[in-house]
């Protein structure tokens, strides 16, 4: 800190920042991002530097605020939160489960349409109303957690549809998701979606039947790759239902083979001795062993 108060501060970048004030923010920068809210804040009044180092940062959480996001009393004071950081590219509102569907619509209004990540973790009022104000908000997400939302279905699904960059999707331990959600994801193009997470979910994913997804899946070294004349991406599930379908089919396959060894074989190789003794006394002899 000391080399960089020595620093000339007339000397400016094409910018027009000082180099001081770049090598500060630079120290700063890493230092605030594994602040919390309220260190930040009071961060900002330290001084113009540290307020715009703080003001730069991209991501904001307001997690640890869970009992007051969502409450009408608050939401004022929420929104003052987000005005203070402009520059914010990745919200996190999980373990907000007061947030609502008009309060998220308060808060993304707010965000001018530049968030790109988005953490909705266990606010399980959220409806689909509040996935149709993400898309309308939000047009450059690129990452989206619902998980434990636990009222979103699969008329959310056809909204998320319409986000042309959105590549990875959380949706864990959703309860009212039906089997048949692979008939949106064959008639909604989700053009960038590389990734897709639905474990403890009740989706239909190796079994039979109509909401089974078995003519378009593919296991490729332990991924699920679902592909569809829209789009291909990866499908994040159980370890354990992967294994067990890739088991299943080597089964298979060891089955029909013993079937043929079985047939091969001569009475001499099955019996242990070697002798073929097939008489009344031989087979008491092969039970007393």
């Amino acid at each position: 800190y000391k080399n960089a108060l020595s620093l000339d501060a007339k000397q400016s970048s094409s910018d027009g920042t000082s180099k001081r004030h770049q090598w500060l923010e630079s120290w700063l920068r890493p230092v605030f991002e594994m602040s919390t809210l309220m260190e930040l804040l009071t961060y900002r009044r330290v001084c113009k530097n540290w307020k715009r180092s703080a003001e730069s940062l991209m991501t904001l959480n307001l997690g640890s605020f869970w009992h007051c996001v969502g409450r009408p009393e608050f939401n004022e004071r929420v929104l003052q939160l987000q005005t203070l950081f402009p520059n914010t590219t990745c919200l996190k509102l999980g373990y907000c489960n007061q947030l609502t569907d008009d309060t998220l619509r308060l808060i993304l209004e707010k965000s001018r349409g530049q968030l790109e990540i988005l953490d909705l973790f266990y606010c399980f009022k959220l409806t689909s109303s509040g996935v149709a104000h993400i898309v309308e908000f939000c047009p450059n997400l690129r990452r989206l957690v619902l998980s434990l939302c636990t009222e979103i279905d699969n008329s959310s699904l056809e909204h998320l549809g319409k986000l042309k960059h959105l590549k990875e999707l959380e949706m864990c331990s959703l309860s009212k998701l039906d089997p048949d959600i692979w008939k949106i994801f064959r008639t909604h193009k989700f053009p960038s979606l590389e990734r897709i997470h639905l474990e403890h979910c009740t989706v239909n994913v190796f079994g039979d039947g109509e909401g089974s997804m078995d003519d378009a899946i593919e296991i490729t070294d332990g991924k699920c790759i679902f592909s569809c004349e829209a789009n291909t991406f990866e499908i994040i599930v159980h370890e354990r239902s992967i294994e067990e379908s890739d088991g299943e089919a080597d089964d298979d396959e060891d089955g029909q083979d013993g079937d043929e060894d079985e047939e091969g074989l001569d009475e001499s190789e099955i019996d242990p001795e070697g002798g073929g003794d097939t008489s009344e006394g031989g087979n008491r002899d092969n039970e007393d062993r």
